[in-house]
């Protein structure tokens, strides 16, 4: 989390922590993206609860972006209409978001 918040705001985003019980890690909401910090995704478990936090973030606030960023993981979920990127952090920070 703290790579990732440290990257967002070295891009001068306008960065918030969503958290109307819904637990969201990084939320621009001038963007329309929310972001999930993720060390992997490798069990259901974890899949899961940072997939749902942002199909409910969606439905409250229609995301026109949803990244999980993660340590090597990458690929893409899509869930109830919301498309949802995964990638591995030094993919992302070289890539830009």
């Amino acid at each position: 989390e703290c790579l990732v918040g440290s990257e967002m705001c070295i891009r001068d985003r306008g960065l918030y922590y969503y958290n109307k019980n819904i637990k969201v890690d990084f939320y621009v909401p001038d963007e329309g993206l929310a972001v999930q910090a993720s060390y992997q995704m490798s069990d259901g478990e974890t899949i899961e609860r940072e997939v749902k936090a942002l199909v409910a973030l969606h439905g409250l606030h229609p995301l026109k972006r949803a990244m999980i960023i993660t340590y090597e993981d990458e690929g893409e979920i899509v869930r109830d209409g919301l498309r949802i990127e995964i990638k591995p952090a030094w993919k992302w920070v070289l890539e830009g978001l």
